[in-house]
């Protein structure tokens, strides 16, 4: 099989998404070889970069308002896509994969949650049922089945997942002065960073720090780190002894999320204090994590007691995760969706 992934994702760059199509791109050139090229646009971070596979990089002039760069991107990526003749034109767009479609090429869509604007819903809506398409959870799935004509063998359920090289890269439990937890990810509504806030204030001998944005605190227990490099978070999560992922109904998209967050708290073999809610429960269940209902006031402290007070169930919960974390790898990721589309 020979597959392009066309993508509009800068990259590299330090979000999620660019990210995630970094590892999928590298999974996907580790199986199929020559048989495989990225197609994105070119920035002044990858204009020099090397890598073990084609990678056509597309000048977009950057003064072009958004619109028209898209435009451009896919007007400019047609030559380089037919050129390489592929059997499957792979893209996290729906733009670029009803393009690629009407063009004749085989599309596949990865799907990360329901379309935020009218434009996309009505693409996905009219192209959607000739398409191949992949999502992140079986909750995603199962809204597209509820709300789209569309087969259930024509949709594959892949979550996210995490570098094989990082289930390596782990040490032993810590013994802190003071027990550490540690959030890393986004700062943004629904993700809970209040909820920990809220249990730092309750548990004074907690040392709290947070990864992932600015915020005030005048708590002494909280320490806010900021955002840093996707590289160095594996290396912060050892140094905690407690990975606390408290998501909330208020994050629109909870049901269908796959964050990969929780792929690389997994891989960090550290007991994991989590919201039970949407896809995560997929993922995490009380064999492998401590887990809270968000809307329950002081769930999250609760919780974290429940984890302080139970040493052995937290060596046994970070060992299941650990282990539960070696299916989610993006290699196998990657050998899942190439075998869907065989």
């Amino acid at each position: 099989m020979r597959l392009v992934y066309a993508t509009t994702v800068q990259i590299p760059a330090d979000d999620a998404q660019s990210v995630q199509v970094q590892a999928m791109a590298q999974a996907f050139a580790g199986i199929l070889g020559s048989d495989f090229a990225l197609v994105s646009p070119a920035t002044p971070q990858n204009r020099a970069a090397r890598v073990p596979f084609r990678w056509v990089r597309l000048a977009l002039p950057r003064a072009l308002p958004r619109a028209l760069r898209y435009a451009l991107f896919l007007g400019r990526s047609i030559w380089a896509v037919s050129s390489f003749r592929p059997d499957v034109v792979y893209s996290r767009d729906i733009g670029v994969a009803a393009l690629y479609h009407l063009f004749g090429f085989r599309a596949v869509y990865e799907m990360h949650k329901p379309f935020e604007t009218t434009i996309g819903e009505r693409l996905f809506r009219w192209i959607g049922p000739r398409l191949s398409i992949v999502v992140i959870s079986r909750a995603l799935k199962t809204y597209l089945l509820e709300t789209y004509d569309l087969l259930s063998e024509r949709i594959h359920v892949a979550h996210d997942g995490i570098a094989a090289a990082a289930l390596q890269h782990r040490s032993g439990p810590r013994e802190n002065a003071m027990p550490v937890a540690v959030y890393a990810g986004s700062f943004q509504k629904g993700k809970g960073v209040e909820l920990v806030l809220a249990a730092a204030a309750q548990l004074p001998d907690v040392q709290f720090h947070l990864f992932g944005g600015v915020l005030p605190s005048s708590l002494p227990n909280v320490t806010i780190h900021g955002r840093i490099l996707h590289a160095r978070v594996h290396e912060e999560l050892l140094k905690a002894d407690i990975l606390l992922l408290p998501a909330t109904k208020e994050l629109p998209y909870y049901q269908y999320t796959s964050p990969l967050k929780l792929f690389e708290y997994m891989a960090a073999q550290r007991p994991i204090v989590s919201s039970n809610i949407g896809s995560i429960a997929e993922i995490l269940n009380e064999t492998n994590a401590f887990l809270f209902d968000p809307e329950e006031r002081d769930g999250l402290a609760r919780a974290l007691k429940r984890c302080l007070g139970e040493p052995a169930s937290r060596r046994e919960k970070a060992q299941a995760a650990w282990t539960d974390a070696h299916g989610y790898t993006w290699e196998q990721r990657a050998a899942k969706v190439l075998a869907f589309l065989a």
